[in-house]
């Protein structure tokens, strides 16, 4: 019997994340001397800043492996938050065929979905076909080829110069994703949607399924309902929304704003898991 597309992302998922899991060792036994061979940062915040741990061998060989653990710990998160978008971006294609009918519950087109840089790479073409005008399309994907080719040439230093698995590089990395970032900077929401769109990036969160006595069932969050703001906050694919129902207290309730046939609703839940399935989308908003 074929498997579903939701069964190959799902596989996907897991290998990825064991793949980076095993890579940095956690959890490990033997994973602080392992990382000890590998060229972590000179930075060490607990060395300096342990009490006795300057001239206590004990007490600096434990300010050492917190150290490591404090690296390997960033280097994760930074790899968890690329695999995540790569995710994120798969599901988008893989939910394609599948979205005609919800598309039409919440008054989009089918034939939004379609369009764009999926696939190919960043075109001046993919940033017209999403509503920009030509002079903004050829800045936008010059600025995003000047970033690429330094986040290529960076990666290539740090795997010559042997550190690419540090907080250098990491660092590095970061900053690289911040200019790219500094890109949205003057957009309204509408416009950053259409910016992902032609990087053929998620830019919309969907409701696939609501679990029965969740906090979405109580709130009255539907299947196939979009997932606008969560918190007064945009949220464009399923890692915003993730990120968002961590941040704050838990428990405290947060206003949640969703769009359903065309009509935007505000409901409230308790801050923590809503208890959805939900979908990063590629929509071409108005399309």
């Amino acid at each position: 019997m074929p498997m579903s597309p939701n069964w190959i992302a799902a596989g996907l998922v897991v290998a990825a994340t064991a793949s980076v899991m095993l890579a940095i060792n956690i959890g490990e036994p033997g994973g602080a001397s392992a990382a000890a061979d590998s060229p972590i940062s000179t930075t060490r915040p607990y060395a300096s800043k342990l009490s006795g741990a300057e001239g206590n061998p004990e007490v600096s060989a434990i300010a050492d492996v917190l150290d490591r653990e404090v690296e390997e710990r960033l280097l994760l998160e930074d790899e968890v938050e690329a695999l995540e978008d790569r995710v994120a971006r798969l599901e988008a294609l893989l939910d394609q065929p599948r979205t005609t009918t919800p598309a039409a519950s919440s008054g989009r087109s089918a034939a939004s979905i379609s369009g764009g840089g999926s696939r190919g790479g960043v075109t001046e073409e993919a940033f017209v076909a999403a509503g920009f005008a030509e002079e903004q399309a050829a800045y936008y994907r010059q600025r995003h080829d000047e970033i690429s080719m330094a986040q290529l040439y960076l990666r290539d230093q740090a795997e010559r110069e042997g550190w690419l698995r540090s907080r250098r590089f990491v660092d590095e990395q970061r900053a690289l994703r911040q200019r790219l970032e500094e890109l949205q900077q003057g957009m309204d929401e509408d416009t950053y949607a259409r910016y992902l769109y032609a990087l053929g990036r998620p830019n919309q969160v969907g409701v696939r399924r609501v679990l029965a006595s969740s906090a979405a069932d109580s709130a009255g969050i539907r299947d196939g309902d979009v997932l606008l703001r969560y918190d007064g906050k945009r949220v464009y694919q399923s890692s915003d929304l993730r990120r968002a129902t961590r941040d704050g207290d838990m428990g405290e309730m947060v206003a949640v704003d969703i769009l359903r046939d065309g009509q935007r609703i505000q409901t409230y839940v308790p801050r923590g898991p809503l208890g959805v399935n939900m979908s990063s989308e590629r929509i071409l908003p108005g399309g």
